[in-house]
């Protein structure tokens, strides 16, 4: 057994959380409260003597600003795989390890080592990188965000990209070599313009009176009797028509 008084005083311990594939059930929401397996130094040892899977679970004591879930105020705990964490021990002959908090990783740490107690990467098989990539660091200066690169080098000649002129043409009705025109974009027609007050509130206005979710009352019940979305929009347009133009 190490000397306890380098990592604390027989009240507090440092260790080190264990992979998530030693504790897949806790990890995965299948256990209970916040809780992770950490290899306490001083005693446990650095080598595999003791499996991860036999290493304590230590509870996750929360900060004042995360909550406890209590009137639906709470913060998930993000504690990853090889963590520092440190805490203190809560009950007699340390019995009940309570994990006060996490010494930050820095871009300074080595991973690869085969010891229990050196560096591990946070990230699994299920939780891969992101836009970040590798980067596993909480220091100063913050992680090195992905930077925007054009598709093309212009070799410094600054050529400009090309201008969708048809899609720009064919999609909104605008000539973009043409000069600048105040209501170049026509409106588009107003919802049951073509109806009539009594339309609106008369008896075949289920049928004619388009809601703001741009359904008639007619489609609507077509989709509960398990007509499909397309299918009933295509009925409710035809009997619309039908019905304006038999008015």
């Amino acid at each position: 057994m190490s000397d306890l008084g380098f990592f604390g005083n027989g009240i507090f311990w440092t260790g080190v959380i264990v992979p998530w594939s030693s504790q897949k059930e806790q990890v995965s929401g299948l256990g209970w409260g916040w809780r992770y397996k950490v290899r306490i130094m001083g005693y446990y040892p650095n080598s595999k003597e003791i499996d991860d899977g036999d290493v304590v679970y230590a509870t996750v004591g929360l900060s004042a600003t995360d909550g406890t879930g209590g009137g639906g105020r709470y913060r998930s705990v993000r504690y990853a795989q090889g963590d520092v964490v440190y805490g203190f021990w809560m009950g007699p002959d340390n019995q009940i390890p309570v994990i006060m908090g996490a010494f930050p990783r820095t871009t300074s740490i080595k991973y690869g080592g085969s010891g229990a107690f050196d560096p591990k990467p946070g990230f699994t098989k299920d939780l891969k990188p992101g836009l970040l990539k590798s980067q596993e660091a909480n220091e100063n200066d913050g992680p090195n965000t992905p930077q925007l690169k054009p598709k093309k080098k212009n070799n410094g000649t600054n050529q400009q990209r090309e201008k969708p002129n048809d899609k720009l043409q064919q999609q909104m009705g605008i000539n973009p070599e043409g000069e600048n025109e105040v209501g170049a974009i026509e409106k588009p027609p107003e919802r049951n313009a073509d109806l009539t007050a009594a339309d609106k509130i008369g008896p075949l206005s289920d049928g004619l009176y388009i809601q703001k979710n741009g359904k008639t009352r007619y489609q609507e019940s077509l989709e509960r009797v398990g007509a499909s979305p397309e299918e009933a929009a295509k009925k409710a347009a035809e009997y619309r028509a039908s019905l304006l133009a038999d008015r």
